[in-house]
């Protein structure tokens, strides 16, 4: 890949449709309270676990989907509005289960975004995000959160 917009072709033609395809299970939650447990566990409709979450185990997943629902239940969520709202709660659960890292705190995150429709209007960094941000020559560090211009044109 020769440029930026080599990389945004390439994203937008093989990764992007596969990463659409796995939130549609996501989406496919019959409320929130359904949404957030199944991000939680990670799993797709065979009941495997995301290969980014594998490593953390399925019992971790299941206590993780436990404290959520918990708060949940208890009206620990004031509103979900945006992205960083819904990270914060992930984060709040997140970090109460060891093993259960940066990167499951994002996909989580996301998977409930997805499932609401919000829009994302920041990049957060993590793990090979960060690497590849660092590759495109932005000075940045793992957990940075940057904001971003909307590309004009749509995917």
């Amino acid at each position: 890949m020769k440029s930026y917009t080599d990389i945004y072709n390439y994203y937008r033609d093989n990764v992007y449709p596969c990463a659409e395809k796995e939130y549609s299970w996501y989406k496919k939650a019959d409320n929130l309270r359904d949404a957030v447990e199944k991000a939680f566990l990670s799993k797709d409709e065979q009941g495997k676990v995301h290969r980014h979450q594998c490593r953390v185990g399925r019992y971790c997943l299941a206590l993780a989907a436990k404290i959520a629902l918990e708060y949940f239940d208890g009206h620990y969520i004031s509103s979900f509005e945006n992205f960083h709202s819904i990270y914060q709660f992930v984060d709040s659960v997140s970090c109460k289960v060891k093993g259960f890292g940066e990167l499951g705190t994002y996909e989580v995150a996301l998977r409930i975004t997805k499932y609401l429709g919000c829009e994302l209007q920041k990049v957060y960094l993590h793990a090979d995000v960060t690497i590849g941000t660092c590759a495109l020559s932005f000075n940045v560090k793992d957990g940075d959160i940057i904001p971003y211009r909307r590309i004009s044109c749509t995917l």
